[in-house]
């Protein structure tokens, strides 16, 4: 067998590219540990307001503290992503949120912690994420090659969704073994890591400040032109924009709803629906992972998304656990196609616009989710059924997504 000299970067297989990718792993490793935090520091929060403060009222409310700043500034943090060093960025956001869940920490070793005080902390948490995400989401493309970009942000979704499950479950082993205090303090040193991680991350072109720089005005103007501009990454804005408002609200409050109302209450059934959802999500989002998908993206995602519509309104008929599995399996398989859309939009986005690209895309989909919480509660408050409100949010979704699909070729043949 004649010796082949060694394989470059571009010519090592595909599959295991991004495992040579120095770069990816660390920021593999920051998102684990940040995500862990992430669901830890909410965890701890919650338990603390229900069993000792016993203010299980204020839940919704600490949750929209931490998500309206996140609404107002996303945009604002991508602006400065693109003028900034995104890694730079990202190790500050997280050694703020790591001084906030270390004071804390003190504030619950010295005494006890009141509402107010978490109600402020949720705030700067959420002034800090928003900073955050859209310089994550913008040095993904810096740092990995265009081709890999959907296999690359697959492993990522991968890694939320672990952690997603994983963090109550080390929570409650953190909570049992030590205290809240000990609980925040380990959280701290989860953000401390992750932030240490990105100091590591070499990128090809970092953002900097010119001298003749646009006002923030302009620079707020320019990345809205843009998209506007842009058929394929307007059309995509707006299907990440109609899923967050009209689908993932109105789904996570219906699933306990329809348990109580229509599957006698049993705890059982809830936690087989919630499976059902994480376990299509988790196996389409690895299989995309896998084959990296990179021909009829438009097609999939429009496909994916009609059908994730036609499966919210499905839910609605639902009438045993059963048919309730099966419909929400093949939601969770339609949301995968996220990774695809942010794929799509990052290679479409040059590098020097990607932090305001990247800052509307997470106020569409992070920033609006609380939104879609409150209009669904807002609904359910009028009296309106949760099912006539997941009959009329997935057939929005169905409709518009339809229309896209047969009236504009541009997104439909998209690659």
């Amino acid at each position: 067998m004649s010796s082949n000299p060694q394989l470059t970067a571009k010519q090592k297989p595909k599959q295991y590219r991004l495992l040579k990718n120095r770069e990816f792993i660390f920021l593999v490793a920051a998102r684990c540990l940040t995500s862990l935090a992430f669901g830890i520091y909410m965890f701890g929060e919650s338990w603390y307001i229900v069993n000792e403060l016993h203010l299980k009222q204020y839940l919704g409310i600490t949750l929209m503290a931490a998500s309206i700043p996140r609404l107002i500034l996303m945009y604002f943090g991508g602006i400065l992503s693109d003028q900034y060093s995104r890694t730079q960025i990202m190790s500050v956001s997280l050694a703020v949120r790591a001084l906030l869940v270390f004071s804390l920490a003190g504030l619950l070793l010295a005494g006890s912690v009141s509402i107010s005080v978490l109600l402020v902390c949720a705030i700067l948490y959420g002034i800090s994420d928003s900073f955050f995400y859209p310089a994550n989401s913008a040095l993904v493309p810096e740092i990995v090659e265009r081709e890999d970009l959907t296999r690359a942000n697959s492993i990522l979704q991968s890694i939320n969704l672990i952690t997603l499950v994983a963090s109550p479950f080390l929570g409650g082993l953190i909570l049992g073994a030590a205290s809240y205090s000990g609980l925040f303090f380990t959280t701290g040193l989860f953000l401390i890591i992750g932030g240490a991680s990105f100091i590591f991350i070499r990128t090809v072109s970092s953002p900097v400040i010119t001298a003749g720089k646009p006002s923030i005005s302009k620079q707020f103007a320019e990345g809205y032109r843009f998209v506007r501009k842009n058929p394929i990454l307007l059309h995509f804005m707006a299907i990440v924009f109609l899923v967050n408002l009209f689908i993932v609200g109105p789904v996570n409050i219906a699933i306990p709803l329809i348990v109580e109302e229509k599957l006698q209450g049993n705890p059982l059934y809830y936690s087989f629906l919630q499976s059902a959802l994480f376990f299509g999500l988790m196996i389409a989002t690895i299989f995309i992972s896998v084959k990296n998908v990179r021909r009829q993206r438009g097609k999939i995602i429009l496909a994916a998304m009609i059908f994730s519509g036609l499966s919210v309104a499905g839910l609605s008929y639902i009438t045993n656990v059963t048919q309730g599995m099966v419909v929400l399996f093949i939601y969770g398989v339609c949301l995968s196609v996220s990774t695809i859309i942010i794929a799509m939009i990052q290679e479409h986005t040059p590098n020097e616009l990607m932090g305001k690209v990247m800052g509307l895309t997470s106020t569409a989909s992070l920033g609006l989710t609380p939104l879609s919480y409150g209009l669904t509660s807002l609904a359910l408050f009028f009296d309106i059924q949760i099912s006539v409100i997941l009959l009329v949010c997935g057939s929005i979704v169905a409709v518009i997504c339809s229309f896209i699909m047969v009236k504009i070729p541009k997104v439909r043949y998209a690659d």
